[in-house]
């Protein structure tokens, strides 16, 4: 098993049974002091480390994000053997199997790792009824615009959720055993990855906002990253797109 990296030192002190498991600190930009205490967003590892510099080590401890009640996150595992979920402190965990097929894995505390976490603690949800389509390209629009009447900063970053119906579903799961050893690229990553798509379905979505986060947890041509978790399936997977239906429910932060 990949073990976070040991030359690195949390910024936040986190309590002494978990202080051996949180080796790397937290990335914030320089919008961080911005964000309410109650919706702050800490980030371990980067896209940019894993595609362009081949970082597939544990960065941090799945652990380090239960320290606190009510975590929300997600992120690719070490050796980019799969994705996860974090939902409210409960883990889900999705690998290859092989032959383009995945298996859901029980979550393993002092085992498990990421290569990246995105993670934020939320105690409370404010309900946004979707009355109208959200196509994947113009979420992050909604987001901001609906973000910024309810106290929470334009740029981000800040969770969200998104439950019920979604069409034109696309994810993936990584497989960093079919990877080359060092850096590499989007269309390596995508190539490797076990890949899935539902038509039309309900679905829970855990996602992260902010229009400053390029390379650390969003691509450079977005400002949205999300997963899906299937609950009843055991899938946690990346999401490379979708549409929102009306019907589902948009959940932000509530400030504090």
């Amino acid at each position: 098993m990949a073990h976070p990296s040991p030359h690195f030192a949390r910024s936040r002190v986190v309590p002494a049974a978990l202080a051996l498991l949180a080796l790397l600190p937290s990335l914030r930009s320089a919008h961080g002091a911005s964000v309410p205490a109650s919706a702050q967003v800490e980030t371990f590892g980067s896209l940019r480390d894993i595609i362009h510099e081949g970082r597939l080590e544990g960065r941090v401890w799945l652990a380090a994000a239960l320290a606190k009640p009510h975590a929300y996150a997600l992120g690719a595992l070490a050796r980019l053997d799969g994705e996860f979920v974090i939902v409210d402190g409960k883990v889900w965990e999705s690998r290859p199997a092989g032959r383009g097929t995945i298996r859901a894995t029980a979550y393993a505390p002092g085992a498990d790792s990421a290569a990246l976490m995105v993670v934020s603690h939320v105690a409370a949800w404010r309900d946004i009824p979707v009355t109208r389509a959200i196509p994947m390209a113009a979420l992050q629009d909604t987001l901001k615009a609906r973000a910024a009447a309810r106290g929470l900063p334009r740029s981000g970053p800040f969770a969200f959720l998104i439950d019920g119906p979604v069409t034109g579903l696309r994810w993936h799961v990584a497989d960093g055993r079919l990877l080359a050893p060092g850096p590499s690229s989007h269309e390596a990553h995508a190539k490797a990855a076990v890949q899935g798509a539902r038509d039309a379905i309900s679905a829970r979505l855990v996602g992260f906002y902010s229009d400053h986060h390029q390379g650390v947890f969003t691509h450079h041509d977005s400002e949205v990253h999300m997963h899906v978790l299937l609950a009843a399936e055991g899938l946690a997977a990346h999401v490379d797109s979708l549409c929102v239906s009306p019907g589902a429910v948009l959940r932000l932060p509530i400030v504090r």
